[in-house]
């Protein structure tokens, strides 16, 4: 018998669409904001500036604390760049400079509310330049939740996959695709290795995990998306996305167990004194008016974040 709300409409079933691996993937993955804290130059009060959001998964716990895999590129720059008058005595083979932000994962269904963001510590940091676009967060819950678990082998053609991202400010979303083609290596040594998907992504979307159906655990990292622009007659310039490109768990498993021991040869730092033109905004007053100046081994603290 078809049952009826008081407007005559049909009852909406309470069935769930999504697998069982589907829901404990949407549970374990977050929206991770970051934002960098300025002072109002007139009234000398500090406040945020939203940066930009990522997605992240957990991956692992440890008593309450959890610890999100994301992509590296969500928080931190490849150096030496410019204005860099100390470097460390590696700088031979690079250095990460870690943005001075704070980092808060919003576990939402929507993954879009404010009122429930969880501060984020950065646990790990890759060398983006090395191929290691990886980040780890680690994150204090006062209630548990699902970790999603590595696989055990890299993806292989034709392996159907989710993924749980928030793309373009939308929140999170579920996404079903698939394995295209292995360790994609045509456009240089820094996309050794990759893997290419057939799943839709944008910004945002950047560190989420694509979870293999079969392994039921992640099997790669998404960072990149592969795609073409044309011209049409008139000039109109449009984007057509091909691939997700991501890297396999493979990867990530190496440069976990290196940073878990303290030993990534790549050391990160934290710029002591923010520069704006670190990241193109010469032109909030703000953030001038906050930063003062960077000179010589000042611009960093000696601390490594690996290790921690």
């Amino acid at each position: 018998m078809v049952k009826k709300n008081e407007s005559g409409l049909v009852t909406q079933p309470k069935e769930s669409f999504l697998s069982p691996l589907e829901q404990k993937a949407m549970a374990a993955t977050g929206v991770m904001t970051s934002m960098m804290e300025a002072v109002d130059s007139a009234t000398g009060e500090k406040f945020l500036i939203p940066r930009g959001m990522c997605t992240a998964t957990a991956f692992k716990r440890r008593g309450n604390v959890y610890y999100f895999i994301t992509a590296a590129h969500c928080a931190g720059i490849a150096g030496p760049t410019q204005g860099d008058m100390c470097l460390p005595e590696d700088s031979d083979r690079g250095f990460i400079r870690v943005m001075p932000w704070k980092w808060f994962i919003d576990l939402s269904e929507g993954g879009l509310s404010l009122s429930v963001l969880h501060e984020a510590e950065l646990y790990s940091i890759g060398h983006t330049g090395q191929g290691d676009d990886f980040a780890v967060f680690k994150v204090k819950l006062q209630k548990p939740i699902p970790v999603m678990p590595l696989a055990l082998w890299d993806p292989r053609v034709g392996e159907p996959v989710i993924n749980v991202a928030a793309p373009a400010n939308l929140g999170k979303q579920l996404f079903r695709g698939h394995v295209s083609r292995e360790y994609f290596s045509t456009r240089g040594d820094k996309d050794a290795g990759k893997v290419l998907f057939q799943l839709p992504c944008a910004p945002g979307s950047s560190g989420s995990s694509i979870i293999s159906q079969s392994q039921k655990g992640i099997i790669a990292i998404l960072n990149e998306s592969i795609s073409i622009s044309s011209t049409t007659d008139d000039g109109k310039e449009f984007v057509t996305q091909l691939n997700s490109a991501a890297l396999p768990v493979s990867r990530f498993v190496k440069f976990w167990k290196l940073s878990e021991k303290g030993e990534y040869p790549y050391p990160a730092f934290v710029p002591l004194n923010f520069q704006p033109w670190m990241l193109g905004l010469e032109d909030i007053p703000e953030l001038n008016d906050a930063c003062g100046n960077c000179e010589g081994c000042e611009c960093h603290s000696k601390k490594n974040i690996h290790g921690r």
